[in-house]
């Protein structure tokens, strides 16, 4: 139940979302990228925002990653779903658990999306059609996403996408660590 100063069940909320996350300090930029997707085809390949190399340091700062849809009138025919990879994108046979699928994602897609199946067979991917409004919100660094091909062309049909990704700066990154005031290793030759 409730309780003075809490949200709700505890030990709930820990099997869905995970234990607690100590508090951060993130950044946000104060730019934004927008993307127009116009038909024929035109897509996204399935990737990872940010990627951590076998060095242990990360291509960028990008800790979350927030997309807002400005479709007004989209349909299904349109296509141009971003599909989120709940098994990471891999290729395994195996998805991760709803839970961490649901924390990994955040489950901040509002309005809320349907899954891709049924509750009965779980899906290793969520579709969230890009209606105007819509706000997804997951992890640049654990979360594989793609855009699905835009069937329609047309205006009408164009995909429009804001994106704003919410950066780490205590992520150790390919480039002189100011912090340590040392060079990180190198990722292999150039």
């Amino acid at each position: 139940g409730d309780r003075e100063g809490g949200v709700g069940d505890e030990s709930l909320l820990t099997r869905v979302f995970g234990p607690p996350v100590p508090a951060r300090r993130f950044l946000v930029p104060s730019s934004a990228q927008l993307a127009v997707y116009r038909g024929e085809g035109a897509r996204y390949e399935k990737h990872l925002d940010n990627v951590q190399t076998p060095a242990g340091w990360w291509l960028n700062a990008r800790a979350y990653t927030a997309i807002l849809y400005l479709n007004d009138g989209w349909r299904p025919s349109h296509g141009g779903c971003l599909r989120l990879h709940s098994d990471g994108g891999q290729d395994a046979a195996d998805a991760k658990d709803a839970p961490a699928f649901a924390r990994d994602c955040l489950s901040i897609v509002y309005p809320p999306a349907c899954p891709s199946s049924s509750p009965s067979a779980p899906s290793p991917f969520l579709d969230v059609e890009p209606v105007a409004g819509r706000l997804v919100v997951f992890s640049s660094q654990r979360v594989r996403h793609e855009v699905l091909p835009v069937t329609e062309g047309g205006d009408d049909a164009s995909r429009f996408a804001l994106t704003l990704w919410v950066l780490d700066p205590d992520l150790p990154l390919g480039i002189e660590d100011t912090r340590a005031g040392r060079p990180l290793p190198a990722a292999g030759p150039m």
